[in-house]
């Protein structure tokens, strides 16, 4: 495949290959990578490879890759060197073209794309990056601000594993041009969904199917999302008792009540589910009197 390709000299090692049994003596005869065996793939694996790719940066500038880190660990850049990453936040600027990978990725809590450089001053430029397909988020918690100020990010996110997920505030915050179907994100564990999907235009995927008898924060969720118009009358939140503040201004929903969880107490909940329940229970009470009545009633 890469026979006397002398120039070629690429880290193939995240090629998935489920298919092949084995590579041949010629798959890398005289390639500029021939012999380095650590960056060929390997037959019949496809490995875990958590990683973006920067394919460009629309009016220069950079982009940052940000997170929290629950210990030590690094981020690969496509030229081999390394970004030490120390326990806690970190934002780093990179600028380098090609394959980011987040090594040792059980030791994040969360990681974030920065673009227009959030953090920083200069917020001329903003980025064209996708997710790598077996990208590893299971065990984040963390996925607070994920793709806030991603511009032009409208990439797959199928492989998003959100089911330990608390913390999803801002994800998609600013992402003007999102809009991939995200109904299989697992929300059982998120508390905070506040500015989940603030300024994002075009978003307008069904979500109905979303736990969200957890959280606690619905806060600007929808404030600007002037596409969104999806029925949430089903979303269960008895950890908010009334409307939360600008959850829908300027969006597809905007003041539409019936399309909106219904913002009931959970103690008011409970209340209503035992009233219900005891209005049940007296109806049979007095349907078993009847029957009772005419029994007796039959009687000589």
């Amino acid at each position: 495949m890469f026979y006397r390709a002398t120039a070629f000299d690429q880290d193939l090692s995240n090629w998935c290959l489920p298919l092949v049994t084995s590579i041949n003596s010629s798959f890398a005869s005289s390639a500029g990578f021939a012999g380095q065996t650590a960056k060929f793939p390997v037959p019949g694996e496809c490995p875990t490879y958590s990683g973006i790719y920067l394919e460009e940066l629309v009016g220069g500038g950079d982009m940052v890759l940000g997170g929290v880190a629950s210990a030590p660990t690094t981020i690969r850049r496509p030229d081999g060197t390394l970004i030490n990453i120390a326990a806690g936040s970190f934002a780093n600027k990179e600028t380098q073209l090609g394959w980011y990978e987040f090594q040792g990725i059980e030791n994040y809590e969360g990681v974030r794309f920065f673009d227009n450089d959030l953090l920083f001053d200069d917020t001329s430029e903003t980025a064209r990056f996708k997710l790598h397909p077996r990208f590893d988020t299971s065990n984040m918690t963390q996925l607070r601000q994920m793709f806030r100020e991603c511009h032009l990010f409208n990439g797959d996110v199928s492989m998003l594993d959100t089911s330990n997920a608390v913390n999803m505030a801002a994800m998609f915050r600013n992402a003007r041009v999102f809009n991939q179907d995200i109904s299989h994100f697992d929300t059982a564990n998120a508390t905070n969904m506040a500015n989940m999907f603030h300024d994002a235009h075009v978003f307008d995927k069904n979500i109905t199917q979303w736990a969200t008898d957890q959280v606690f924060d619905m806060g600007d969720t929808f404030n600007n999302a002037g596409a969104f118009n999806q029925d949430l009358s089903v979303w269960c939140t008895p950890l908010i008792s009334a409307k939360p503040g600008n959850f829908d201004p300027n969006s597809g929903f905007d003041g539409q009540t019936a399309r909106q969880p219904g913002w009931v107490d959970v103690l008011v909940r409970l209340l209503l589910q035992h009233l219900q329940s005891l209005q049940v229970s007296l109806l049979w009470f007095q349907h078993l009197m009847l029957i009772s009545l005419s029994f007796k009633l039959k009687q000589p």
